[in-house]
Formats: C-alpha cells, structure tokens, sequence
C-alpha cells in the first residue's frame, strides 16, 4: 500500500487511456474476515485523463477521493477492495464527479457496512455490484441504465434499496426481495430478469416464494427468466442442491 500510494499520483497525471492494477496478495481467511484492511491502505488520486481504470487490491484498503472530477472516464472496475476513510464511494461515481462514466464494477468489496450507497448518474448504461457482503442500504437513480446486477450484497441484512431506472432492459437481483423495503421504480423496457433461489419445499418455503413471486408479477413482457430452483435433500452431507 506504501507504494501504491507513491506512485499512483505520478501515474493519474499521466495516463490518458486504460489503468489496469492487479496486486496478488494471499489473504487468510481470518485476515478475510476482519473489520480492517490487513495490507495497509492508500488513496486513490483524481485520474483527470483516464478513460478506463480497473483495480484488483486483493483487499488492500482503498480510500476514495472526497474531491477532483473524472472528467473522461467511462469503465470503473474495482475488484476485491476494502474501501475505507471519510470519501464516499457513491458521491465518487455519480454524475458531477464522473461525468462520462458508462460501466461500474464492484466486485467482493469489503468496508461497506452500514453504508448507504447512492448512486445517481445520467450516464451509466450498465451496473453490477456483487459481494458487498454488508451493505446497508442501496439507491440507484440512473435514467439511462440499460443493466443492473445486484449480488449477495446485503449478508445477513435486511435488503433496503430504491431503484430508478426506467429503460432498464436487464436485471439481476440475487439478493432477498421484501416488497416493503426494496422499491423499483417503472420499467416498462425490462425483458430479462435473474432472481434468487425458489425453494421447491421447505418449512418456510411459502413466505420465501411468496415474495419472489411478487416480484415476478411486478414485470410484464418479460422475454428471459432465469430462476434457481433449489430441492432440499435429506442427507446430512449434501443438505441442498441447485438446479
């Protein structure tokens, strides 16, 4: 992270088209599973001339910029990060701070609990947030948003989100659905939809299906389904399989 933090300054005031960082660092499970970074941190510079900037930190801990415009960039991918300090990273990719952005990322991130992320950009045509693991409360204001994929993003959770994408074409919602407390605005243009798992039987099987399939007769036009379909088995080896 000492490192990072030195030279990356020197490259946001050079690079003009993609920055690509892939740091290997083998974590333990115990270190995974701590409330901080165990690979120190560093702050990520206002990158004035990128276009593209993908980050894999093997959670290094990442601080995002409180100040500075990405003025041209249009793909942010972050990859196993453990984002931390004062900067937000919702305020970092929303329009006034990222006017060009397009695509977003953010993979098996650590640093998010209890956190309201809210993103609101009128350029962003593709979303996918996957394995946040804690996040707290989600709002996404996007009017241009073609795709969004929302992952195992809440943990244990109760997943609350506000979703405002009126020509969403694609969604993926792979995290629990409670009609009180996750909101989608109209999306009249959606013609693919992944939810989670339907359990075919089980003691609390009724509720859990019953809020699935409210969200599945939210949507009309629907033109590709994806649904997981999931058999308890009796066996203490195998307690459950996918299908």
């Amino acid at each position: 992270a000492g490192s990072l933090g030195v030279w990356l300054p020197a490259a946001a005031r050079r690079v003009s088209g993609e920055l690509a960082l892939y740091s290997y660092v083998r974590v333990s499970e115990e270190e995974d599973g701590d409330e901080a970074p165990q690979s120190g941190v560093f702050a990520l510079p206002c990158f004035e001339k990128a276009t593209s900037i993908t980050l894999f930190l093997s959670f290094h801990g990442l601080a995002v910029p409180r100040a500075g415009v990405f003025a041209r960039l249009a793909e942010l991918h972050l990859h196993r990060v453990w984002f931390h300090g004062p900067g937000e990273l919702g305020d970092a990719v929303s329009t006034p701070r990222c006017p060009c952005l397009q695509r977003l990322t953010v993979d098996d991130a650590r640093g998010l609990a209890d956190l309201n992320l809210a993103i609101r950009s009128e350029t962003l045509l593709e979303v996918e947030l996957r394995n946040l693991c804690t996040l707290s409360r989600l709002t996404v204001a996007a009017p241009a948003l073609k795709e969004l994929a929302v992952v195992l993003c809440f943990g244990k959770n109760r997943p609350v989100a506000n979703i405002s994408a009126p020509r969403l074409t694609n969604l993926d919602w792979g995290d629990e659905y409670d009609p009180s407390s996750v909101h989608f605005g109209k999306m009249e243009h959606l013609r693919s939809l992944s939810t989670n798992s339907y359990l075919v039987y089980a003691n609390y099987a009724f509720i859990h299906n019953h809020f699935w399939l409210s969200l599945l007769q939210r949507f009309e036009g629907i033109q590709t389904l994806s649904l997981m379909l999931m058999y308890l088995r009796v066996s203490p080896y195998f307690p459950y399989c996918i299908i």
